[in-house]
Parts: structure tokens; sequence; C-alpha cells
């Protein structure tokens, strides 16, 4: 028996929409494969054409027949992705279209809001506004307290994100408490040799620093490297952050500026070549670097980098920054040196 004309274009229109949402889904999954490989410009360009595909399959399919979570999963990969590109407007833009979305949804997609919320407010800290990013912290703090307890992972990254907000402020002794919480959590919850356990505990070696015993933050700068060099847990955008603050423990403890040096440049070569040249993240680690060239006195090299790191900052994160507004005060003082 013959199929019917208008069931014929039935099965047509059927496999059109198939089509487009493969194209989606394809698009997701090779994201994500980028993002896995640490190519996160690759990753976010691929992030974009899935949103860009999910935004045609929503104008040529009922609403109702696109999966909520998939929209979620890709607007979170491209806000993220964004975000570790230091792209802050974009990422802000996209992680509340999330929220909004997630909030419509209301107690199913609870935890991925929770989740948006605290990527949302790492979003605010990177642009200097601790004061929301701390409002956003509290109120997720106490929403997983209140439904989940203590003993819950999104609690340790909370905890460890507010003892960052605390070491901005220069509160070094609110922050290790902090800080040793969120590593305690980490330990309980994952163990001791988790990647992000010992994230946390190099996170807790920056707040050390800060409060002067450096030799106990280079043992753990040097864990957080010797860890994520491992091919089993490599990831180079923790050993590049980890050894630009290894050098910056290096001049403090021991004047070691020869180590310190050749840690802030191995760093800048893997931020650049991972981040790219013009990333606010390249900018700290020229400007740490450019200082500890002017005190071995190599003064127009120190000079061009904080040119270019001040170049960075303006662009990435405005002229009122407060990293904007260091680096500045470090090349004037460089052109009164010179």
């Amino acid at each position: 028996m013959k199929a019917q004309p208008n069931q014929t274009l039935k099965n047509i229109f059927s496999l059109q929409q198939q089509s487009l949402l493969q194209k989606v889904i394809k698009l997701h999954n090779l994201t994500k494969i980028l993002e896995a490989q640490a190519k996160y410009n690759e990753a976010f360009i691929k992030a974009q054409a899935a949103f860009e595909a999910l935004e045609t399959v929503k104008k040529c399919l009922p609403a109702f027949s696109i999966p909520i979570s998939l929209e979620l999963q890709i607007l979170s990969s491209l806000s993220k992705l964004a975000r570790i590109l230091g792209k802050y407007a974009t990422a802000q833009h996209f992680y509340l279209k999330a929220i909004n979305l997630a909030q419509s949804q209301e107690i199913e997609q609870q935890r991925v809001l929770l989740s948006l919320l605290n990527e949302l407010a790492i979003v605010c800290k990177h642009w200097g506004n601790l004061e929301a990013a701390e409002q956003i912290y509290q109120t997720l703090l106490k929403t997983l307290l209140n439904q989940y307890g203590e003993k819950n992972q999104l609690v340790a990254v909370i905890y460890h994100n507010l003892a960052s907000l605390e070491h901005c402020r220069g509160h070094d002794t609110e922050a290790e408490y902090l800080a040793r919480k969120s590593y305690e959590l980490h330990v309980q919850l994952l163990g001791k040799e988790h990647a992000d356990t010992i994230a946390s505990k190099a996170a807790l070696g920056c707040i050390l620093h800060g409060l002067g015993r450096w030799n106990e933050a280079i043992e753990l700068f040097q864990e957080a490297i010797d860890f994520f060099a491992r091919p089993s847990h490599r990831n180079s955008y923790e050993v590049a952050r980890n050894l630009n603050n290894l050098a910056a423990a290096h001049v403090q403890a021991k004047g070691e500026l020869q180590a310190a040096e050749k840690a802030y440049r191995r760093a800048l070569d893997i931020k650049k070549k991972l981040l790219g040249t013009t990333h606010p993240e390249v900018a700290i680690t020229l400007n740490n670097l450019a200082m500890l060239l002017k005190e071995k006195g190599k003064i127009p090299e120190a000079k061009k980098m904080l040119e270019q790191a001040l170049i960075i900052f303006e662009k990435s994160l405005g002229y009122q920054h407060p990293k904007t507004i260091l680096c500045q005060k470090n090349l004037n003082q460089l052109y009164k040196f010179s």
C-alpha cells in the first residue's frame, strides 16, 4: 500500500527535523572533545556553531520538541569557554540566558541552575565586581547547605571561591580558613589524588603566599605542577598558573630571580599557546615577569612587556579594573626609572 501524500510530506519533514537536531548534537559533542583536549579557541568556535544551529532548529521545530537539557548544555559550554578565553561580556550574556532557561524549568534543573550561578559569580570576580560575586556565592552556599548539607562537592567549590574573593581583598587569614575547609571537603569527597583536590590545595598555596609563608606555598605549587604535568592528569592551564605562582614565591622567599624568570617564561609560553596572546591571564604573567626583569635591570624588555600587558587589561577588563590600574602604575614607575 502506497503512503498517502500528506503522510509522505510528514515523514520528509520528520527526517529534516532529525537531521537538524543531529547537526546540533554533533557540533556539541565536538565542542566537548576539543575542550577536553584544551583546544579552547577551536572549542569556542564549535560551541558558537552549535548555538547558531540550535537557534535555526528552534525556528523550524515546535518549542516542546527541543530537549531542554541539550539547550542548557550548549549554553553552558559556550558560556564556560567564553569565560576561559577571557571573553567576559560574552560569558555573562550566555550564562544569563542559561540561568533564565534553567529557572523556567523550576526544580527539574535545580542542580544545573546552582552550577550556572556559581560560574556567573566567577565572571563577576574576574571583572572585579567582588560584591556581586560574594552575594551570589553566599546565596548559593545557604541554599546548598539547606538542601544537601555540607558534604557536597559544589559546597567545597563555593568555599574555594569565597576564599579566592577574600584573598583578592587582602583578607588572607579569613581566606585560609575557607580554603582549608574547601580542601578538607575535597579530600573527603574525592580523595587526595583527584585533580580538583590538587587544584584546591594549590589555591591554598596562593593564600599562604599572601600570609608570607612562602616555603609552604612553594611546596604546594610544585606539587600541583608535578601532578598536572603527568600524562594521566595533564592540564596545561593548571601547570601555567602554578608556574606563575611558583615564580612569585621564589622571589619573595629566597630572592631566586633566575629560577623565577625561568618559571615565568615557561608559564607565559603555555598561556599564549593555550589561551591566545590577548588573554588577561597572559597579561598577568607579562606584568609579573616585567617587574622581575626590572629587578634584574632589564628595563627596555620590562617596559615592552608592561605596555603589552596594559593594552590587554584595558581591552579585556576595562580601564578601572584593579589589575589595569596596577599595571599602569607599574609602567609609570618604569618610565620614571628610565
